[in-house]
Formats: C-alpha cells, structure tokens, sequence
C-alpha cells in the first residue's frame, strides 16, 4: 500500500472512506467481492464468520452471518442495485442481531479506480453510504471499515506475494473462520 486517506463527510448522516491499494483493480475488485477473499477481511477482531454468500448481479442478494465474542450472531446483508465488473457496486444494507432487531438500511456505493500505471498498478477503492441517524452511527460504521480496509490490504499482499504490514497482522490475529 503506497497511499491512504480515510474520512467520514461533514454530513453526519453519511461515511466515505477512500483507500488506495497497491494491485491491480480486477485483482481489488475481486477480493471485495468473492467470498473466498471475504473470509479474509470482512469479519470484525474476535467474531467469528459462519456463512458469507454472493450473488453478484442486479438483484442478487449479499449476506454474512457472523458470531460474536459473547456468542450473539448478527446477519448482514442487502441487494444489489447495480453491478459493474470491475468499476462498481451500489447495494443496500442491513444489520440484524440476534434479538431481530434491523439496523437502518443503508446505500452502498463502491468504486474501484485504476490510479498507477504499470508496471505499478494502484487501485483507489472508495465507498460512500448513508443515510445513518447520526454521526455516532456512522462513526461505528468508519471504525469497522477502517479495519476492513487494513485487511483488504493484507489479502491483497499475500495474494501478490509481498509482505504484510506488522499493523495490519496485529489486526488479523483474532480474525477467525468457521
């Protein structure tokens, strides 16, 4: 990774997190979207991933059921509204918990934008979504996604054969797959 900047908007109700990776966009586009790299990035320190599928197309449904340190499980999902091998994805978004409880559906916009000429392919990821009640919501949401992200990087490196930041491995070591 050769460059990062994360933020949340000066719109309470909405994050937008940018990171720029050190791959190529088909190989970024990938590991965001297929659940054999999912296991690998999309799980919080210390849960547990239990299910992770992918149908990705307009329509198809995304959903992960996670397990917590105390045991809860939470479901996360939505629809996809538009797909765009390998420039976007627009997709709702949903939490529940095990009390049944949903979150606020969100939109998620996510694009993937070739920044580095070869032979340094770079990719910037950026995603936007919203709207979250407020900006402690929304915080929640940046904080995961900012680790998401590290592990994003960290998939990337092993998948290219470069080695993973000390940082981002400390982040990995409570990640776990069922």
């Amino acid at each position: 990774m050769r460059l990062q900047a994360a933020g949340v908007s000066a719109e309470d109700h909405e994050l937008f997190v940018a990171r720029v990776f050190d791959a190529p966009r088909d190989l970024v586009f990938k590991v965001w979207t297929r659940p054999e790299h999912i296991v690998h990035w999309a799980v919080p320190a210390g849960f547990s991933l239990l299910s992770c599928e992918e149908d990705l197309r307009r329509g198809g449904r995304h959903a992960c059921c996670l397990r917590s340190p105390d045991g809860s499980t939470f479901r996360l999902g939505g629809v996809y509204c538009a797909v765009t091998p390998p420039e976007r994805l627009v997709s709702t978004f949903t939490a529940e918990g095990d009390t049944g409880v949903s979150g606020r559906e969100t939109l998620v916009t996510v694009t993937f934008e070739d920044v580095g000429e070869e032979p340094a392919p770079w990719t910037r990821l950026s995603l936007r979504q919203g709207r979250f009640d407020g900006a402690a919501e929304r915080d929640v949401h940046a904080g995961a996604m900012a680790a998401c992200l590290d592990r994003v990087a960290a998939r990337l490196a092993v998948l290219q054969g470069a080695e993973v930041p000390a940082a981002v491995q400390a982040s990995m070591r409570d990640l776990q797959a069922v």
